[in-house]
């Protein structure tokens, strides 16, 4: 489950059975921007999970901007926030399968 905001991205895992939460909701983005329009793609044999979202955190710089985070099994993140694409004028409504 996925939580849009204006300052941050969360995660929430869900069980198998009738989407029981599996843990606490766990923050994955917190740039003093907006993030949102939110995608998320399942790695079923490492058990990890990309998420993209746009991000304003560089607007003076660039415009709006595609981010991303690794997130591992255990809900732990895999480094840092990672830029996936910055260029000039607006990238937005990421899309991940």
């Amino acid at each position: 489950m996925l939580c849009q905001g204006f300052v941050e991205v969360v995660l929430l895992r869900l069980g198998r059975q009738l989407g029981t939460p599996f843990g606490s909701a766990f923050v994955i983005a917190s740039a003093a921007s907006y993030q949102g329009h939110v995608a998320m793609a399942s790695d079923s044999y490492n058990h990890r999970f990309l998420v993209v979202w746009d991000d304003t955190r560089t607007v003076g710089a660039t415009s709006i901007d595609v981010y991303g985070q690794i997130v591992n099994p255990d809900g732990s993140l895999e480094g840092g926030n990672l830029a996936i694409n910055t260029s000039a004028d607006v990238q937005s409504s990421p899309a991940v399968a």
